[in-house]
């Protein structure tokens, strides 16, 4: 099940926009990636929560700086939360966030798109992304979850469009 309530605000009608998004998720029975101890080594495996929530809020800004240059910006932060089967004993936590979901999320880029001729378009970018620290695997029987770190990662990918069906990319990825 999803609510979610979204304000949009173009000013001037100039492709700008601001945006706010609260919004509200309840899942039921969340496939998890758990980890358990066996044999003295350490088995992967899935198991469903009974049930799951998300929630967040959203902020998305979109500006042109100038001709054919743009700004974009979007953050989200997500209250997560799962309710365990009762009576199992298995898992390691009471209570946790959700497995797989970060916190926050951040994404930035600028971007170049200039027209060349009328078929011939350009696209250059510098995009930022950071997901905050989340669990990786949950641990069950006492074996402690496995935890990601925050992940940042910078791209710069390029495009040409020569016409509509030859065009060229490359990319520079995770710097």
């Amino acid at each position: 099940y999803n609510v979610d309530l979204r304000y949009e605000f173009f000013p001037n009608n100039s492709g700008d926009l601001f945006a706010i998004t609260v919004y509200y998720k309840k899942l039921d029975y969340p496939i998890e990636r758990v980890q358990q101890a066996s044999g003295g080594s350490a088995v992967h495996s899935f198991r469903n929560a009974d049930e799951g929530m998300a929630a967040g809020l959203e902020l998305e800004i979109k500006k042109e700086l100038v001709k054919d240059c743009r700004l974009g910006i979007n953050g989200s932060y997500i209250y997560k939360n799962v309710n365990l089967p009762e009576g199992e004993g298995i898992y390691t936590d009471l209570e946790r966030q959700l497995q797989g979901a970060s916190p926050y999320l951040i994404n930035a880029d600028i971007s170049y798109i200039p027209r060349i001729g009328t078929e011939s378009q350009l696209l250059v970018a510098a995009m930022y992304n950071l997901h905050g620290p989340r669990i990786n695997t949950v641990g069950i029987h006492k074996v402690g979850n496995i935890k990601k770190l925050a992940l940042h990662t910078l791209d710069f990918p390029g495009i040409y469009i020569f016409n509509k069906p030859l065009s060229t990319k490359i990319k520079v990825k995770n710097l």
